[in-house]
């Protein structure tokens, strides 16, 4: 299907508007006259103080790129892919559900049970290392020296690592980063999946209320290296608290609550603002009210010890863990997490695709790693590579589970969701498609959001690189989280061991 059988209201979707100022728009044919007159009284502004020109803005139609079709053509709406019969079932049996979550709570509290650091001086070094034959680029687009980097390695002090053994806790959402600055590192903005958004600091987004070891100092005081459930790198001092055995005593309960709307105020009982709740966001419970939840918030006194406070949450923000899996359940917290913009490492409080699939699941007590490869073999993997594409898409609309089912392919993953004529559907958070113009310069069609698509977005684009920019190309298994016992292919087993032996971490 080309772009010019788009319907109306499809089409309409894909016309951009720019507002120009009115002297490039003319109702005549004396262009030049009408820009010449701009100029002029362009010129006598700057020389009269540079005040500038009021003038009336119109909307002009202007060209745009071809739209992505699925994403036109789609419905954008997770519970227009249920089936009505089904909808309410749960997919993981209730006592299977207890035990997932059991290994839910001993994941997110793992670093307040170790008193040393889980990661050695390299592993918390390596991203660092990738930086040294880089040419680096800040906020600006201009280069950046040596220098700056060599001085955030002399405020690292890693030759006394590890120098602090402590527990903590994040009071606020904070990001942990490859080196102690908020400052970013890109990549040459000129070539395609470079530059911008790319910020080769960032790790990973950090929840407030996660559990934290704090296991290294920066020289001047000011950042930590902490290790959270999922990832290790430096966040700033200013965003956690430092916790002792009764605080969690008290705040490792068996109750916990899960945030199953997004960008929700958290504050105390004294209307203090502490910050801003996410969908994988997880309180202790104290009490179960009448439509609310009270929960425990951290906070830090005037001393960086954490202190507990107490707030609200209702009933329809929040549910307690873990929630029932059913499609229905899951479809309305995709629906809460649809048309996010998409975040490189948590970037601006956003997500990217395996933090969309961690946060997806957390409300239902289902423990994922941060990183895609390691979210591959959290289940049940069936490899797909090596097939024909037209087979690897049957293969996974006959074997997986919608709403229960990651796609993975090397660094990518998604949710499969269903079918629709045929076509299976994958719910992801993606930054765009590749693409390759006349004179062979790499691309991207920029999505940036978190989007409901079919496995081959934007094959109608005359520009898309193939094969690397078709997903169902480089879909290279698939992971059902359900109990293996359920899965009917037996020699799959010793294929997910074959191909674990031969993958490395990343992310």
């Amino acid at each position: 299907m080309s772009v010019s059988l788009f319907p109306n209201e499809a089409r309409k979707k894909c016309v951009g508007f720019k507002r120009l100022p009115e002297p490039f728009i003319s109702k005549h044919s004396s262009h030049s006259r009408a820009f010449l007159l701009f100029l002029i009284s362009l010129a006598l502004s700057c020389l009269s103080g540079c005040t500038p020109i009021t003038r009336q803005a119109i909307l002009v139609p202007m060209p745009t790129p071809a739209c992505i079709q699925d994403i036109a053509l789609l419905p954008q709406n997770a519970a227009a892919y249920l089936n009505p019969s089904t909808s309410g079932k749960e997919l993981i049996p209730y006592h299977l559900s207890k035990l997932l979550f059991e290994k839910f709570k001993e994941n997110h509290f793992a670093p307040w049970h170790r008193k040393e650091p889980l990661y050695s001086k390299d592993v918390v070094s390596r991203g660092r290392q990738h930086l040294e034959y880089k040419n680096i680029y800040g906020e600006n687009t201009l280069p950046r020296d040596k220098e700056w980097l060599y001085a955030l390695d002399r405020m690292t002090a890693m030759e006394s690592y590890p120098n602090t053994h402590r527990w903590a806790i994040a009071i606020t959402n904070s990001n942990l980063r490859v080196l102690p600055t908020t400052r970013p590192a890109f990549y040459d903005f000129g070539s395609a999946g470079e530059g911008y958004p790319f910020d080769h600091l960032q790790i990973s987004a950090v929840w407030g209320g996660t559990p934290l070891f704090i296991s290294h100092t920066s020289a001047d005081g000011s950042w930590l290296i902490a290790e959270t459930p999922f990832a290790s790198g430096w966040i700033p001092v200013s965003d956690i608290a430092y916790v002792d055995e009764p605080f969690i005593k008290e705040y490792e309960t068996n109750r916990l609550a899960a945030l199953i709307k997004d960008e929700i105020p958290i504050s105390d009982h004294a209307s203090r603002f502490r910050f801003m709740g996410k969908v994988g966001s997880v309180f202790p419970i104290v009490a179960a009210k009448e439509g609310a939840f009270e929960i425990l918030i951290p906070a830090a006194d005037w001393n960086r010890n954490a202190i507990l406070l107490r707030g609200n949450l209702s009933r329809e923000r929040a549910t307690e863990m873990p929630l029932a899996a059913t499609p229905e359940n899951i479809a309305s917290l995709i629906n809460e997490l649809l048309r996010k913009p998409y975040g490189w490492g948590g970037l601006y409080e956003n997500r990217d695709c395996s933090s969309t699939m961690k946060d997806l699941f957390t409300p239902f007590g289902i423990w994922l790693p941060r990183s895609s490869p390691r979210q591959a073999r959290e289940g049940f993997f069936i490899p797909l590579q090596g097939l024909e594409l037209r087979e690897k898409e049957k293969t996974i609309i006959r074997n997986a589970v919608p709403f229960l089912t990651l796609l993975w392919m090397p660094g990518h993953i998604g949710l499969y969701i269903g079918e629709d004529r045929g076509r299976a559907l994958i719910f992801h958070s993606t930054w765009g498609i590749k693409t390759k113009d006349s004179v062979g310069r790499e691309g991207r069609k920029i999505i940036g959001e978190t989007v409901i698509t079919t496995l081959q977005p934007g094959i109608e684009l005359p520009d898309i690189l193939l094969p690397g920019g078709n997903l169902l190309y480089r879909i290279a298994g698939m992971t059902l989280l359900t109990p293996e016992g359920s899965a009917q292919d037996l020699n799959a087993k010793r294929e997910k061991q074959k191909w674990m032996n031969t993958q490395s971490p990343g992310n």
